[in-house]
C-alpha cells in the first residue's frame, strides 16, 4: 500500500511531498523482510531508482518515505497509448537497464526480483520521459539467491525459464524481465508460453514490424540459457548502438488517480538526506495530492508466498 504525504513545519508552510509506502508486519518474518527491503533502500543512489527518504514503525506497521512521482507506471503508460514506437522504448529501457546495471555491479549483486511494467514509473521533467524503477521487496543482495518457498517470488509472467526450473534467481532473471518488458513495450503481448517455460527459443515473427536491432536486442534479452543472456551493460551498449535519442518525448504520461485508504497523523520524521527536520505533523494521502502506485499485480514481500495468479495488464 502506498500513499502520498505532504510536509508541514510549525510556521504552517507546506513543505515537500513524499511518497509512502506502508507495510504491515504481522509476524517477525515480514517484519524481517521489511527492514531488509530498507537496508537495501538505503544503499542506493542512482537517478533511475526511487530515492528512500526515512522510515518509522508503528501500530504493527512499517512506513517507508520515499521520493514521489508524478506520473504513472509503465504498464499504464502502455495501455493508454498503445504499442510504444522504438524511440520510446529505447528511452525507458535505456534508464531502466541503466539501473540495473548499478544494482548488479554492486558487491554483492543486488537482485531486483520483480521487474515488470507495474514497479517503472514513469514521469516528465524539460519535456522527456524520467523513468525510475521502484520496489525493492523481493531484492536481495547475492550472487544467487534459491527460493525455498512453495511458490516462486516474483510475477509469473516475469520470471526467466531457468529459476522456473531450478528456484535459482540471479541477476540474469531481472535481464529476462527486461526482454518481456521490451516485448510488452513493442507489441502490447506477454512473450509465449513456450518461450516462457523454455520449450522453445525466442524469435521475433516474421510480420513484426520492429527494426533489425530492436529485434538483435530483443533476443539477446530473451535468450534460454542465462549464460548467453545480455547482462545490463551489454544491453546498454546494444542501445546506445541504435544512433536514436534516448530521452524520448513524453506522450500523454497522466497522474496516477487510485484513490487513497488511509490516513497517517501526528509523526514526527528524523532525517531527510542527512538534513534534521522540524517536523509539526504530517498527513499521509493529503486530498491535493494523488497516490502515485499501482496495486495491479503487487507480489508479497516474503520469499516464497508470491500469488501465482496473473492478470492481462494490456488490455485491447
Amino acid at each position: 500500500m502506498e500513499g502520498v504525504l505532504r510536509l508541514a513545519t510549525r510556521a504552517g508552510k507546506r513543505g515537500p511531498v513524499y511518497a509512502v509506502k506502508v507495510v504491515p508486519t504481522p509476524n517477525e518474518r515480514t517484519r524481517k523482510r521489511a527492514l531488509h527491503e530498507v537496508s537495501l533502500l538505503r544503499t542506493l543512489d542512482h537517478p533511475n531508482i526511487r530515492r528512500f527518504v526515512d522510515c518509522f514503525e508503528e501500530h504493527g506497521n512499517i512506513y517507508m518515505v520515499l521520493e514521489y512521482i508524478d506520473g504513472c507506471d509503465l504498464s499504464q503508460y502502455i495501455i493508454d497509448n498503445g504499442v510504444l514506437d522504438e524511440t520510446r522504448a529505447f528511452s525507458i529501457m535505456e534508464q531502466m537497464l541503466d539501473a540495473l546495471r548499478y544494482c548488479h555491479t554492486q558487491e554483492p549483486p543486488i537482485m531486483h526480483g520483480d521487474v515488470k511494467p507495474e514497479n517503472m514509473m514513469l514521469s516528465k521533467r524539460t519535456n522527456t520521459i524520467e523513468a525510475k524503477l521502484i520496489d525493492f521487496g523481493l531484492a536481495v543482495r547475492n550472487h544467487r539467491w534459491i527460493c525455498r518457498g512453495k511458490t516462486l517470488a516474483g510475477t509469473p509472467a516475469y520470471i526467466s525459464p531457468e529459476a522456473k526450473f531450478t528456484r535459482v534467481y540471479t541477476p540474469a532473471n531481472d535481464i529476462w524481465a527486461m526482454g518481456v518488458v521490451l516485448h510488452a513495450m513493442l507489441t502490447k503481448t506477454f512473450v509465449s508460453a513456450d518461450v516462457c517455460t523454455g520449450q522453445t527459443p525466442f524469435t521475433v515473427k516474421s510480420s513484426s514490424q520492429m527494426s533489425s536491432k530492436a529485434s538483435k536486442l530483443l533476443t539477446g534479452l530473451l535468450q534460454l540459457n542465462p549464460n548467453r543472456r545480455l547482462t545490463a551493460a551489454e544491453a546498454l551498449t546494444c542501445i546506445w548502438c541504435q544512433a536514436q535519442p534516448l530521452r524520448a518525448p513524453v506522450c500523454q504520461i497522466e497522474r496516477s488517480t487510485h484513490k487513497a485508504v488511509r490516513k497517517i497523523q501526528n509523526k514526527r520524521l528524523s532525517a531527510v538526506r542527512g538534513l534534521t527536520l522540524d517536523v509539526q505533523a504530517f498527513n499521509a494521502f493529503d486530498k491535493d495530492c494523488c497516490p502515485i502506485a499501482s496495486e495491479s499485480t503487487r507480489t508479497p514481500s516474503t520469499p516464497g508466498e508470491a500469488d501465482e495468479s496473473v492478470r492481462e495488464p494490456f488490455p485491447e
